[in-house]
């Protein structure tokens, strides 16, 4: 999730007001889920710009344009803009027995995403670290040594870049 800010001005710089703002997902060209905050609290699309011009939204990191119009005011439209959340830097792909896995059974899990490396991922069977030794990474596929415990509920893996 990441805060995109601008403002809106017309061809001698002024800024302007009520200008509407449409975000959509570049470039399929659909309309983006946006928020007043670091996604929690969902807003109109498309913001009004306010008496300075000026506006701003959250999203989820990616590629967005914006289609701006308004009274007096020759549209424009912004496109190709990249979010990305520099902080965003882990993700945990979590794995549910019955839905996701069945234990004693399912040695392969597919990640979310490619890590790096294997120092960059960390497994764990419920609340159980189960070391380097227990398990390989090839892409995106992690393969353990023997099926996934009989009584094991979750499996958590933590990846990193």
């Amino acid at each position: 999730m990441q805060k995109y800010q601008n403002n809106v001005q017309n061809t001698s710089g002024d800024a302007v007001a009520g200008a509407s703002v449409r975000v959509v997902n570049y470039p399929a060209g659909t309309l983006a889920s946006i928020y007043s905050d670091n996604g929690v609290t969902p807003v109109a699309n498309p913001l009004t710009t306010d008496r300075l011009g000026e506006f701003s939204f959250y999203a989820a990191n990616g590629r967005y344009s914006l289609e701006i119009s308004g009274q007096n005011f020759v549209g424009q439209t912004l496109t190709d803009i990249a979010l990305a959340d520099p902080f965003d830097r882990e993700k945990v792909d979590t794995f549910i027995a019955g839905a996701d896995f069945v234990p004693g059974i399912t040695t392969q899990l597919t990640l979310s995403r490619t890590p790096s490396n294997a120092d960059h991922v960390e497994v764990f069977f419920d609340p159980l670290y189960q070391g380097l030794d227990q398990w390989t990474l090839n892409g995106n596929v992690v393969t353990f040594g023997s099926p996934i415990p009989i009584g094991t509920t979750k499996v958590f893996i933590r990846i990193s870049v």
